[in-house]
């Protein structure tokens, strides 16, 4: 059993910054993927500052999005569901 908490953050020049930088790594990791499904997908923007936020606060991810979940573990976050 999990107890899941929300947070509503503001967002930073430093987090947008990052997330930035996660969107074009995270896109290389999808274009390398060995699912042709994947290697299709781009990143979004939310998707990389969700990552960007979960590294800053040392905290898991929650999301069914195949794309998020991929790139996340790629960069050894964790991901519930």
């Amino acid at each position: 059993m999990y107890l899941i908490i929300c947070f509503i953050v503001e967002l930073d020049l430093e987090t947008y910054l990052k997330a930035v930088e996660i969107k074009a790594k995270g896109d290389e990791v999808l274009k390398m993927a060995t699912d042709a499904k994947l290697g299709e997908r781009r990143l979004s923007i939310v998707d990389s500052t969700v990552i960007a936020l979960a590294k800053r606060r040392r905290a898991p991810i929650v999301t069914g999005d195949m794309d998020l979940t991929y790139v996340a573990r790629s960069m050894n976050l964790e991901v519930l569901w």
